[in-house]
């Protein structure tokens, strides 16, 4: 009686497509399993991730086979339930409900994805495009796309973990979405980032724009309007350098997703005062012209000054002051005996002069 029982339970699951959804569940179940024992970086780890991320995908378009009109919030929400404890989960919609496609990013600690679910011909979903696919392909060249096969984490940098987002799509009405990525880094103040735009084009997502870049914890998130992008970003100086938290210099890197393709603004330096003092500070010290940088009498103040300390080290503190009219940049750092506070502008040449008698930066 029991055995005719679990048959027909079996039966009813298999036609309401419940069986195979907990096969998809136990598939996953199965291969968390496989990287409990497994450790940062160890040999064999990748494939183990690869097949959790697959089981993930997997069971993502069994889930729409029996939810298909889900929103994707609520789609996102329920791939993290999947496995609470560990995953967290971004989705957006790729095209109509008539044919509908979602892109998914799901993200262990240290380890993420993003992948795309469609329902195709047979009227079922299907995990149809996965970026560790082509990410396994481009990892020997260790260019954008092969750090997705990233395994190992280090000193500000490891494995890509990510949340995606939407955005307008193409002339050619094709879906577009973004991924924004950040390295699941051991330890460093200073850490990679990395942002993509990415087309769908009904067969697999083809990146329009994939490039990385450096931020601190103090470093803002990155935001999207529409198809303006900001993204702020912790950039580097040439004879100045600046703790691995601190971030400084700020730089504000802009893009316009428009749609004819993805067009590069260029980037706003938030401390445009500061980066003439480190120019001037690198011309002088290997002895290049100095015209539009600063007067004369600047530069022999300075070279004075770099007899004692050719670099001027860390920046300890900086700070813009205004007096009747005039713009002073006070700068101590970690190789100086003294301040220096230079008077700047916005004409050339950017540096008027400098004090080298300041006893304290004004605060």
């Amino acid at each position: 009686m029991r055995t005719s029982a679990l048959a027909l339970l079996a039966l009813l699951l298999t036609r309401c497509g419940a069986a195979e959804h907990l096969d998809r569940g136990a598939e996953y179940a199965a291969a968390r399993q496989a990287l409990v024992s497994r450790k940062d970086g160890a040999p064999g780890l990748g494939v183990d991730l690869d097949r959790a991320w697959s089981s993930v995908a997997k069971w993502t378009a069994g889930y729409l086979d029996e939810h298909p009109d889900v929103t994707a919030e609520q789609l996102a929400k329920a791939v993290a339930e999947l496995d609470p404890r560990r995953l967290n989960a971004t989705a957006v919609r790729l095209s109509d409900p008539a044919a509908t496609t979602f892109a998914v990013a799901a993200n262990y600690p240290k380890s993420g994805v993003f992948f795309v679910v469609a329902r195709t011909s047979d009227g079922r979903f299907h995990a149809i495009w996965n970026i560790k696919d082509i990410a396994r392909r481009h990892y020997a060249s260790r260019d954008e796309i092969g750090y997705w096969a990233l395994t190992k984490s280090g000193w500000g940098d490891g494995p890509a973990t990510g949340s995606i987002g939407p955005l307008p799509p193409s002339a050619s009405h094709h879906a577009r979405f973004f991924v924004d990525a950040v390295a699941a880094a051991d330890a460093g103040g200073t850490f990679h980032k990395q942002f993509g735009v990415w087309e769908w084009n009904g067969a697999e997502a083809v990146p329009l724009f994939l490039e990385s870049y450096q931020v601190s914890f103090d470093t803002g998130p990155v935001t999207v309007k529409d198809g303006d992008v900001s993204i702020p970003t912790k950039g580097s100086y040439k004879s100045f350098s600046t703790c691995g938290a601190c971030p400084e210099p700020h730089v504000l890197w802009r893009l316009r997703v428009a749609p004819d393709g993805v067009h590069n603004l260029g980037a706003i330096d938030a401390e445009p005062e500061m980066r003439c003092v480190d120019e001037l500070w690198e011309r002088v010290i290997h002895d290049l012209p100095v015209n539009g940088v600063a007067t004369p009498e600047v530069v022999d103040a300075l070279r004075l000054i770099i007899r004692e300390a050719s670099s001027p080290g860390m920046i300890e503190e900086s700070k813009i002051t205004e007096e009747k009219g005039h713009r002073f940049l006070t700068v101590r750092a970690d190789n100086l005996d003294r301040p220096l506070r230079f008077e700047v502008g916005s004409g050339s040449p950017c540096i008027r002069s400098v004090d080298v008698t300041v006893k304290s930066v004004p605060r």
